[in-house]
């Protein structure tokens, strides 16, 4: 169905799988933990789609963490019990748990996989040639995280990528926990110049480059994307503003906090309600005026009219 101004009402729900990771990335903002999604949690959310999923035109179902495949049996559970939902999928791993066997069941079950490279990826690079060795990877993305000071690295990174098969970019620069000197958000725009100039000279190769960072102003932030807590605790996913922000107590409690996917009771209309949006988009607003990274965000801008010049 579609709303009353005849949008659709397509809903992405980010899973917690696990709070938990086995990276401690300096640049990560976002607290480790040793919560887990528990199969109870998952049977919840399962009911809560197949009863609601009139309510809705299509439902994405993003499994991220921490690092999700830490828990990859409740990956399965998941996609295993809800055959028939006709639901899409995807993952953010860093890739450090990812084998053939694993891989094999999320292709075989059109899951797209976000594999995070960053500025110590070189092992995991030649771990991953292993890997996708004579495979199509139509459900790869990387998504190059970038930080300043080793931009110069992933130019071989990318080109060691795009070898493989790759042909999914996504770039996020690290602008919140990390300081961007000028000459560095030089180097940065050089780097997403020479991308570019790879896709323009392969024209007939299909593929995608995006910047991944660049949600943290978009209109439909937090218009019809959620984050499910291990608990079961849903939020409104305020995407790369949970960066800005570093955490969501520094938003109001009743804007910040729906409901939880245990409660049988839980309305498929809190999910399209605008009030609550509206009031954490001019918060998000107010944030990133009061940032100390006003530079780096605006610099963002440049980077996407760069990605879509013709």
């Amino acid at each position: 169905m579609t709303n009353q101004a005849g949008a659709k009402n397509n809903i992405l729900l980010e899973l917690i799988i696990t709070d938990n990771c086995n990276s401690n990335c300096k640049y990560c903002t976002l607290k480790q933990g040793y919560g887990v999604m528990t199969k109870k949690v998952i049977d919840n959310i399962i009911f809560f789609i197949d009863k609601n999923r009139h309510e809705f035109d299509s439902f994405l179902i993003n499994f991220f963490g921490g690092e999700p495949l830490l828990e990859f049996s409740k990956v399965k559970y998941f996609i295993d019990n809800a055959r028939g939902l006709n639901l899409q999928y995807s993952i953010g791993t860093n890739g450090k748990l990812l084998d053939a066997t694993i891989y094999k069941y999320l292709r075989d079950n059109n899951v797209k996989i976000v594999l995070s490279i960053d500025h110590k990826s070189s092992d995991k690079i030649e771990r991953i040639k292993r890997i996708f060795k004579y495979r199509k990877l139509e459900n790869i993305e990387v998504n190059l995280v970038l930080v300043p000071g080793r931009i110069g690295r992933y130019k071989k990174y990318f080109e060691q990528i795009y070898d493989i098969g790759i042909r999914n970019f996504s770039v996020l620069p690290i602008y919140v926990s990390l300081q961007w000197k000028h000459n560095e958000l030089k180097k940065l725009e050089e780097f997403v110049r020479y991308i570019k100039l790879q896709y323009m000279a392969l024209k007939q190769t299909r593929g995608r480059f995006l910047i991944n960072a660049y949600s943290y102003c978009s209109d439909n932030c937090a218009e019809s994307e959620f984050v499910i807590g291990c608990s079961g605790n849903i939020y409104p996913d305020i995407g790369s503003c949970l960066w800005l922000l570093n955490d969501y107590k520094k938003l109001d409690k009743s804007k910040r906090y729906i409901g939880n996917i245990n409660d049988k009771n839980l309305r498929a209309s809190v999910f399209l309600e605008k009030d609550y949006k509206d009031g954490l988009k001019k918060e998000i607003k107010k944030a990133i005026e009061s940032s100390n990274h006003k530079d780096e965000l605006a610099y963002l801008d440049r980077l996407l009219k760069i990605i879509n010049e013709k």
